[in-house]
């Protein structure tokens, strides 16, 4: 029984994500999986690449590794500078008037070797110094999930990781012949499970909620059942947390104000399972579309402005 104390005190806290508002009720806890659900469209990825920013600011020491299975580094890495210059960026565009977005100013003003918009370089400055010091690693190549447990466990064995994403899981694939994709989605569930348990590791997980229930029960609010189509990711998963954005299902607000044309939106982000928490406690955070930043709602707080 000592012994088992003893090795109950070395077991090392769970990560904070960053946000205040979400720290009070969840934390990501290391060997274990955590989820970030939402329909498409509804900010899951913002959410991860903000999580990924947060947390390799709060923990300097350690590195943080975003594996996206959706869409290529160069694109992300897009997406993440314009989320460091975190400026609305349209009174730059000048002769751009086709633009309609930062993401696409942004891209042409790298492919035009500009360097003279400050606050896109004060943005690059940030991304290169996360970069180059390996605090965050983004790969998108198209590991199978035995690929990426031989790879976890080589790299943990080389440098101090905080934390690996995974955006998102039902695009991961796997050597092992399976019978449909439910068995498919169960099978990479369980083998991601015993990454994490076996390196120690916290692992981050997107997952995209059943299309159907997009058109079944348009404008309701995302539910742990939702989830059931996708294999064993909710039996697996130490926490769900859901990701859900108004604007995206509703035309106005409850106080019948239009979403149309708002910069700023309100994201909930809710625990439907908490292993080691209450379920059901929920965090109003603030998502602007035009930057992709998002901040807790409440104290405006978040890393690199």
């Amino acid at each position: 029984f000592t012994t088992l104390l003893d090795e109950i005190a070395t077991l090392p806290p769970a990560y904070k994500t960053g946000y205040s508002s979400l720290d009070s009720f969840v934390g990501f806890t290391p060997g274990a999986i955590s989820l970030i659900a939402g329909r498409p469209s509804h900010g899951k990825t913002t959410l991860l690449f903000n999580l990924l920013l947060q947390m390799s600011n709060l923990y300097k020491d350690e590195s943080f590794y975003f594996f996206t299975y959706e869409e290529p580094v160069k694109n992300l890495s897009i997406k993440l500078l314009n989320r460091l210059t975190a400026t609305d960026l349209s009174g730059y565009y000048g002769d751009y008037k086709d633009l309609h977005t930062n993401y696409e100013f942004l891209k042409a003003y790298i492919k035009g070797r500009r360097t003279d918009v400050k606050e896109i370089e004060a943005g690059k400055e940030i991304l290169k110094e996360l970069v180059d010091s390996q605090r965050i690693r983004i790969i998108d190549r198209n590991y199978s999930v035995e690929e990426l447990s031989s790879l976890l466990a080589y790299t943990t064995q080389k440098e101090k990781i905080g934390g690996v994403f995974i955006d998102y899981i039902q695009r991961m694939r796997t050597e092992r012949r399976t019978q449909d994709k439910r068995t498919e989605i169960a099978h990479i569930s369980d083998q991601v499970l015993q990454i994490a348990k076996e390196t120690g590791l916290p692992i981050i997980l997107g997952a995209q909620l059943n299309r159907a229930t997009t058109v079944t029960n348009k404008g309701s609010k995302p539910a742990l059942e939702n989830l059931k189509e996708a294999g064993n990711l909710e039996e697996d998963a130490n926490i769900v947390l859901s990701v859900y954005n108004e604007s995206r299902e509703k035309e106005e607000t409850e106080d019948g104000e239009s979403y149309k044309g708002k910069t700023e939106v309100e994201l909930e982000i809710k625990a439907l399972k908490n292993r080691e928490g209450e379920v059901n406690q929920s965090a109003k955070l603030t998502f602007d579309k035009w930057t992709g930043v998002i901040k807790d709602s409440s104290s405006g707080s978040s890393y690199f402005k």
